[in-house]
């Protein structure tokens, strides 16, 4: 069958025809340029065998072709880089092979080298702008450190003065041997030291947790404590130019979150607050930040506000795009509210600006509470979990130090812990999950509705954190003991499991 085929000399795409037996009969000229075989190395292919070498592996020419002549249907093989015989060059293509008749087969390549190489050029882009990033998360961390430094200085240098004055009162009154009358003296200077070290100590380690560059890790925290922690980074330089910092986080919230992360949020908003004080011509100098639950939607928000001169109207849409600022040349990265509405993202939490006018500018961070933000991460881990193989157990606690104890216990001996300090939040989550065993805290064991429990899983069991006089309490399968210790704890949920004791009162 000799028809012509010069017709596929006029495809943008390299394409041969080859018969039953495997030999090359036609090729087109955009095949010749893409090979880089000449005309007259193409003639001395026998078979398509010859043809060309799968550098990766992933194109079998023979075994693709034997397919297509078996099942008559067409065949595409994936996408893999081959190498012409007598070319040095690698080209990324995918192969098609058709019947065209009951004689002759049509083998196209689709060439993409050049997507392939976008596509690298791409992700080497990509990667890059991962570290620049970083980089550029770190250096913002490390501006602000360098901001706060000063007045942080300023801090250390107190109480190392009250150290230095009370170790030369200890060397005086040592000297004078006073005997017993002056162990008062001694005490209360040896306390002075400690306490002026200790002092030190928090504020070398809230710059080194500020600054550390490590894996996020979500923890049960208090959102009054957060914010002390962050108000303490700040506090100098607020005192330093003369701004009235208020702390209004009296009200008992538990958060789920990374620390350092928010921390870094509102270290970044209390430092914004400062400068637009400071900047501002308004008598009032003043910065506030607060803390409230919002009951309905089962969340908490954190508000900064300040008596500076508010958002301009016409940038009010730009301060959370990435390396806005409204500061001079070299003053800021414009990373900071970009930055901390990424991480308010990730805790699937939300940052607005709130109230926007002159001596009255708040911005407000609304994050879900610490039972839904749990409950939230670790939903997707139980619904991939086997529930035959896997122990799902709620603890009911608290106490934050027993609560985050448990979070790192996730996944020991295939057991999965959820976490709670609420004992009415908890009926929510025994709804929605298969629990199998509760560790609850005695303050909490007497609020929790036994009886709803029951209604929704009368096999469950319950297991008391308690100290040896608390262990007498009726509806108990087993104990926890403190202080909480890994291997204990295990123990005691394994033996205690499926003996359903009961001990009375």
């Amino acid at each position: 069958m000799r028809e012509d085929k010069s017709y596929l000399d006029q495809l943008f795409e390299p394409v041969i025809i080859v018969n039953q037996s495997k030999q090359l009969v036609y090729y087109n000229h955009y095949f010749s340029t893409f090979s880089g075989l000449s005309p007259r190395k193409i003639k001395k292919i026998e078979d398509i065998s010859n043809l060309f070498t799968s550098v990766d592996k992933r194109i079998d020419l023979i075994s693709h072709f034997e397919e297509v002549l078996s099942s008559g249907h067409p065949f595409v093989s994936k996408e893999g880089e081959i190498q012409f015989h007598q070319s040095s060059d690698i080209i990324n293509c995918v192969v098609k092979i058709n019947k065209v008749s009951d004689e002759e087969y049509l083998i196209c390549f689709n060439d993409l080298s050049i997507e392939k190489s976008i596509y690298d050029k791409y992700r080497k882009q990509v990667e890059e702008l991962k570290v620049s990033y970083k980089q550029l998360v770190h250096a913002d961390k490390l501006k602000s450190i360098g901001e706060l430094s000063a007045g942080i200085s300023h801090e250390i240098s107190n109480p190392l003065t009250i150290a230095s004055g009370n170790t030369e009162i200890l060397e005086i009154l040592l000297a004078e041997q006073e005997g017993v009358e002056s162990k008062e003296d001694i005490l209360e200077s040896i306390s002075n030291i400690q306490n002026s070290l200790l002092r030190i100590n928090k504020i070398t380690l809230n710059m080194k947790k500020f600054i550390h560059e490590g894996v996020k890790q979500k923890k049960f925290v208090s959102v009054k404590n957060l914010i002390e922690s962050s108000v303490s980074l700040v506090a100098s330089s607020y005192e330093r130019q003369s701004v009235s910092l208020l702390i209004d986080s009296s009200t008992d919230i538990s958060a789920y979150v990374d620390e350092l992360a928010i921390e870094q949020v509102l270290v970044n908003l209390l430092k914004n607050a400062l400068d637009s004080v400071v900047q501002s011509n308004n008598k009032k100098k003043e910065v506030s930040i607060k803390a409230s639950s919002r009951e309905e939607s089962d969340s908490f928000t954190i508000e900064v506000i300040d008596s500076g001169n508010g958002v301009d109207k016409e940038n009010v849409e730009s301060i959370f795009n990435p390396f806005f600022t409204t500061k001079e040349l070299g003053e800021g990265t414009g990373m900071g509210l970009s930055l901390s509405s990424q991480i308010i993202d990730e805790h699937q939490g939300s940052i607005k600006l709130g109230e926007n006018r002159k001596e009255h500018c708040s911005f407000i961070i609304e994050l879900p509470s610490a039972e839904i933000s749990n409950y939230l991460e670790i939903q997707a881990k139980i619904s991939n979990i086997d529930t035959s193989s896997t122990t799902k157990v709620l603890v009911l606690d608290e106490d934050y130090d027993h609560l985050n104890f448990f979070i790192a216990l996730n996944g020991e001996r295939g057991t999965s812990f959820i976490v709670s300090r609420s004992a009415s939040k908890s009926l929510d989550l025994l709804e929605n999950i298969e629990i199998d065993k509760i560790i609850i805290s005695k303050n909490l064991y007497s609020k929790l509705d036994i009886k709803k429990v029951s209604s929704l899983n009368e096999k469950i069991e319950f297991y008391l954190i308690a100290s040896e006089e608390d262990k007498k309490i009726k509806g108990i399968q087993g104990y926890v003991s403190l202080p909480l210790d890994k291997e204990s704890v295990l123990t005691s949920l394994s033996i205690a499991a499926g003996e359903g004791h009961e001990e009375e009162v």
